[in-house]
């Protein structure tokens, strides 16, 4: 492969060995978290939001754009401020290419974003992503690059089954029995989450294990890695807020632009760069993966602060309210015993 500048990094010849018995039981692990989290975000949307949605896609258009226009172009301009080396300028290119990951279903639940909007987003991006992949990556890394990469149209298309899947058929349990979805909705959605960090965490420290080297890098690249997320969340938030979309939307999308499938970056560049490259750029997702975990965790815990004290501050609101009420009442009662008397 040719890239505009020759130079290497020097960890390219340090290569990720996992023993294959641990490599399959972690996909197979994942696919079913995965399956699992899908089929719960089914069972807490309401099939007519997504009716709503199919009828009025004004909010899940200037979520796809934020997410495949902005956030492309967003990465373009980091990578070429930052002056990264070639491998990771392509590398993070290609995670900002990728459509939207199941964890930003996870998120907007705990933010209490809108759930219907955000499933519908990850859906039709995973579908657009066969389309608009190519495109960007078309677009942007002629600027490091005259070869084509592969994109891993099969894995993204299994991707797209296994996501639309078990959401159809949450769909179908909660059409069928509504308190049976509800109480699969909250208890599968949080030892989803819970299983799904977990193993995350997991396989990152896995990873660093068999290749102790994987956290030297340039300064640059961890700056980029670390903050594409951070900004994935700011224009994710900007651009509904000039659309003038409500709160919940602006959530949503902000959390849906910034958190990107590098599942699937990942198997594109084990797919498209020779065994010299992948460990080097494999950094770049691994990292992008941690850090919008870590931002999401923060902002989330921040939301749930927020709601806490807003709920206090009405349930107060109420309590005070229901007192004067009753205070009324009596007034009231009194006043109506003395006309008598």
């Amino acid at each position: 492969m040719n890239y505009s500048d020759s130079s290497t990094h020097p960890d390219e010849t340090h290569l990720i060995h996992l023993p294959k018995e641990v490599e399959s039981a972690y996909k197979g692990i994942s696919i079913f978290i995965l399956m699992w989290i899908m089929f719960s975000m089914g069972c807490a949307v309401d099939v007519r939001d997504i009716k709503s949605l199919l009828l009025k896609p004004y909010p899940a258009i200037v979520g796809l754009l934020s997410q495949f226009v902005i956030m492309p172009a967003c990465a373009f301009g980091f990578a070429n401020v930052l002056s990264l080396s070639p491998l990771h300028s392509i590398a993070l290119m290609v995670v900002a290419s990728c459509p939207g990951g199941t964890l930003s279903n996870v998120f907007t639940f705990w933010t209490r974003g809108d759930i219907s909007l955000s499933i519908f987003m990850t859906l039709i991006s995973t579908a657009l992503a066969l389309a608009f992949m190519p495109l960007n990556l078309f677009l942007y890394l002629k600027r490091w690059t005259d070869n084509k990469l592969k994109i891993p149209f099969v894995q993204t298309t299994m991707l797209v089954f296994m996501t639309w899947i078990p959401v159809i058929f949450g769909l179908i349990i909660r059409f069928k029995n509504v308190k049976i979805a509800d109480f699969i909705a909250k208890v599968v959605i949080i030892l989803g989450s819970v299983l799904g960090l977990i193993f995350i965490v997991g396989g990152v420290i896995f990873q660093i294990f068999f290749f102790p080297r994987f956290l030297h890098l340039e300064t640059s690249s961890w700056v980029a890695s670390t903050i594409m997320p951070l900004l994935g969340f700011i224009v994710g938030f900007l651009a509904p807020s000039v659309a003038r979309l409500d709160c919940r939307q602006r959530r949503t999308i902000a959390i849906e632009t910034s958190f990107q499938n590098t599942a699937i970056a990942m198997v594109l560049i084990a797919v498209s760069f020779e065994m010299n490259t992948i460990s080097v750029m494999s950094q770049i997702p691994t990292i992008f993966l941690v850090s919008q975990i870590c931002w999401a965790s923060l902002l989330t815990f921040i939301h749930r602060i927020y709601f806490w004290l807003d709920d206090k501050r009405k349930e107060e609101k109420d309590n005070s309210k229901e007192l004067i009420d009753e205070r009324k009442a009596a007034s009231e009662d009194g006043s109506d015993q003395g006309s008598v008397v």
